[in-house]
């Protein structure tokens, strides 16, 4: 069985990966123009959600021997 910290983990990727695709999409595809103040907020948006991703991966590594590079599943 799936352990609840990995789901959060391959979820919140999911999440970021969709965010990135749909700012891409928003600003170069539709040509949007976005102010300095909303492209900062951006920038601290992706910064935080990167970290905490990050974070969920050193607790996977740590606590159940994780490591994404060589392609295991946990199960």
């Amino acid at each position: 069985m799936i352990k609840p910290s990995i789901i959060a983990l391959i979820v919140s990727g999911l999440l970021i990966l969709s965010a990135l695709f749909l700012t891409y999409k928003e600003i170069y595809s539709k040509g949007t123009d976005i102010s300095g103040i909303q492209l900062i907020n951006l920038i601290l948006f992706f910064s935080s959600a990167i970290a905490l991703h990050g974070l969920l991966h050193i607790q996977a590594e740590t606590k159940y021997n994780y490591n994404p590079l060589e392609g295991r599943i946990i199960v």
